[in-house]
């Protein structure tokens, strides 16, 4: 990756909603150039802007969660195969080596609410109320019984941020100390996490309208490329076999639901981050104080993701190839004292599962995506 290169994704980084020409002017070069640059970092790099979409605001929500056992035990295998053909599970990442001498297998999984309570306001009373989202939660809790006899951790998603941090990045490496990072991170949190805002909550149902199914069409399209022309969502709507709207009320909902509903945010491959480590946080306080710090300084990290729920915090981080586990250990065990749990697991690079976007569709349509 050349210079060029390294300062348009810069820019992008910091600005992923502008356009081309608009990235031509602020970097003083022809449309042309930055078409160029783009094309290449499609090639090379599977470049592309992204939509994040908040899910509270369209009557949905994610479960997500890990199993663990002292064991690689066929239960937990059979966990994990369970996990692969449920049509809600998009994401499934194994653990290859985890810091509490144990293994995991963690998930996610997205269901539409029949009902839209404020998430701070469902319980397991409400959940029961919802058909798939209990029953998935039963299934959870089978395999916490004999003859699985696993731990099982499970929460709803209330929050979700993605940072890429190319301040590490020079275009061939990447300079980065995770372990002092995360114990600087960590550090901070009894310092000043008086003053960190509150990672933010998502609020039901859009304003003026109800949701519709081509709603869902249109916001699963946005979720693959935030930039999404109106004729391209118009053919995604014939390959699902659903009568589309006209293109100019696909372009009027396309620039309603940017930057409301769908943020968007950069998606950046074969950059040097070769290793991937979740970090699971269990926090039991009742002001959050771990959410808001990793919210907040999660750019600390050259990739990461952050997702959280009432006491779980869950870090998906992307690092160089010398880093192992073994660089957290000395982080580790300076948290013996803390009122929170920890532990790190490496994973493969990429997380199994179904699409996003194909369970996005599921979830309206009740059918695979691409059916026969």
């Amino acid at each position: 990756m050349n210079p060029s290169h390294l300062r348009f994704l810069q820019k992008v980084v910091l600005n992923p909603q502008l356009r081309p020409a608009e990235y031509a002017r602020a970097l003083g070069i022809t449309r042309s150039a930055v078409h160029q640059i783009i094309r290449y970092l499609e090639i090379n790099h599977d470049f592309r802007i992204r939509g994040h979409c908040q899910y509270d605001r369209l009557g949905l929500v994610v479960v997500f969660g890990w199993a663990e056992s002292k064991s690689m035990t066929t239960a937990l295998s059979n966990f994990g195969e369970w996990l692969s053909v449920h049509p809600s599970v998009y994401s499934i990442s194994k653990s290859i080596l985890s810091s509490n001498g144990d293994f995991r297998v963690y998930f996610e999984a997205l269901f539409r609410l029949q009902s839209s309570p404020p998430l701070d306001r469902i319980s397991d009373a409400s959940l029961s109320q919802e058909p798939a989202v209990s029953r998935f939660i039963e299934q959870l809790r089978r395999f916490e019984k004999k003859p699985y006899s696993l731990a099982i951790n499970y929460s709803l998603m209330e929050s979700e941020s993605n940072h890429l941090n190319l301040a590490m990045f020079d275009g061939k490496s990447w300079t980065v100390e995770p372990a002092f990072r995360l114990r600087a991170i960590l550090d901070a949190v009894s310092q000043y996490a008086d003053i960190l805002p509150s990672p933010p909550k998502q609020q039901r149902s859009l304003p003026g309208r109800p949701v519709t199914i081509n709603d869902f069409v249109i916001l699963s399209g946005l979720i693959i490329n935030y930039h999404i022309s109106a004729p391209a969502v118009h053919g995604l709507f014939k390959t699902l076999r659903i009568d589309p709207p006209s293109i100019r009320t696909i372009r009027r909902r396309l620039s309603a639901f940017r930057g409301d509903v769908i943020s968007p945010y950069v998606q950046l491959r074969n950059v040097g981050l070769s290793r991937r480590f979740i970090v699971t946080i269990y926090d039991s306080s009742q002001d959050r104080t771990v959410q808001r710090i990793f919210h907040a300084q999660a750019e600390m990290f050259p990739q990461c993701r952050v997702v959280s729920g009432k006491n779980t915090t869950v870090l998906d981080i992307r690092l160089p190839s010398h880093i192992t586990v073994p660089h957290f250990s000395s982080v580790l065990s300076a948290l013996a004292h803390r009122t929170f749990e920890i532990c790190i697991f490496e994973t493969q690079d990429s997380p199994r599962g179904k699409a996003l976007e194909e369970v996005l569709t599921y979830s309206i349509l009740n059918r695979p995506i691409y059916d026969d």
